[in-house]
């Protein structure tokens, strides 16, 4: 087996991360407001506020955890020989 680069150990913490807050907004879904910063083509700030219910709470962590599981899949398949 071959050892792993500081680069794939940090790309399977940073699923890790992705993996754990997926689940507790899966678990524990929460009413909450996202900003989102747009360029509106002027070139000045812009943007506009999400908000998001206990369903798309659930549903933004289910999409978290998967992002998390792909991006250590990624990461352990690069790593074989």
């Amino acid at each position: 087996m071959k050892r792993l680069a500081a680069i794939e150990i940090s790309a399977l913490l940073l699923s890790a991360v992705f993996f754990v807050v997926g689940f507790i907004l899966f678990v524990w879904p929460q009413e909450m407001t996202v900003a989102h910063a747009t360029d509106n083509g002027t070139g000045l700030p812009g943007g506009y506020v999400e908000f998001v219910t206990k369903f798309e709470s659930r549903i933004y962590g289910i999409f978290e955890m998967l992002l998390g599981i792909g991006i250590a899949t990624f990461t352990l398949l690069r790593a074989e020989p």
